[in-house]
């Protein structure tokens, strides 16, 4: 019999071994790698403000927090009430909320405009070393 383990982001290697061990051998990620991904969108967006004139900027962290507030139903009973740490949750949770929100219309486009804006230039390596350092 084969065992199927949800969320099992954040796991210590020890811990992921006894799933397996145990007949779990789907372990489902889910959090983990999303919140990735927003760390990336979140570094290519302090990029774009460098390099690109306003005008022309995706404005992508004010699209995702002006969607995030305006359709809350994915994160409002997990955040914090208040509007600062709710803020704070939105951007930086490790439950990462984001991630149901990355499909809307308004985001995609946003962050198609981001990776245009910043496809069209050289990145300079001191931009990467600041914002990706793992990654330079």
């Amino acid at each position: 019999m084969v065992y199927e383990a949800h969320s099992t982001d954040y796991q210590s290697r020890q811990a992921y071994r006894a799933l397996v061990k145990d007949h779990f051998a789907i372990l489902k990620v889910g959090p983990a790698l999303t919140f990735a991904l927003r760390e990336a969108i979140f570094a290519l967006a302090q990029m774009e403000t460098a390099l690109i004139a306003p005008e022309d900027r995706s404005r992508v962290l004010e699209v995702i927090d002006e969607v995030m507030l305006n359709e809350p139903d994915y994160w409002k009973k997990y955040y914090r009430p208040t509007w600062s740490q709710a803020m704070v949750d939105i951007h930086f949770s490790l439950s990462d909320r984001i991630r149901y929100y990355w499909p809307h219309p308004r985001i995609r486009q946003s962050v198609d405009k981001l990776l245009a804006n910043l496809d069209s230039l050289t990145l300079p390596l001191g931009l990467i070393s600041q914002y990706m350092p793992v990654q330079f």
